[in-house]
């Protein structure tokens, strides 16, 4: 299969090896910018998240309630349930840093994507030679797999 590699010109190898390059660090560059904006994110919600909890946190906080009956209840303290506890910081950290790298990483790849086939394609020539390899390696490799169930086919006798 390395034989329609082979048959490009050089300057065709640099130029195929140089867009891969550049869909890698596009990719790279935006995993990069999403995990600095998933870490900000957390950073900003768990300071939301204590901005809430220390609200209702009152000076005077009634313990309970008497009906005009005579009945009293007394009232559940829903600070502490309001408070962020550490697995759940963590998992939000988690869940935001792993998000927005794997939205940095989909569109630094994509526009990794879109520069590399400009640049393949910006010499009609380059880009007639890459897609001529290219179809001749999809020939070889649809040839190779109709070999491959004609033999699975004659030898479970079908």
């Amino acid at each position: 299969m390395l034989k329609h590699w082979r048959s490009l010109s050089d300057s065709d190898r640099a130029k195929v090896s140089s867009a891969a390059t550049a869909i890698l660090k596009y990719t790279g560059i935006g995993a990069s910018i999403g995990l600095v904006a998933g870490w900000f994110l957390a950073r900003r919600s768990r300071s939301s998240a204590l901005k809430i909890a220390n609200a209702f946190k009152p000076a005077e906080q009634p313990t309970v309630v008497v009906f005009p009956n005579g009945r009293t209840e007394n009232l559940p303290i829903i600070s502490d349930a309001l408070k962020p506890s550490r697995f759940g910081i963590i998992a939000k950290h988690v869940f935001y840093l792993g998000g927005t790298s794997v939205f940095g990483a989909v569109g630094g790849g994509l526009a990794g994507i879109e520069f590399a086939d400009r640049e393949l394609t910006g010499d009609k020539k380059t880009a007639r030679r890459l897609k001529s390899a290219f179809y001749r390696y999809q020939i070889d490799v649809w040839r190779t797999q109709a070999d491959k169930l004609e033999r699975i086919l004659k030898s479970s006798g079908c």
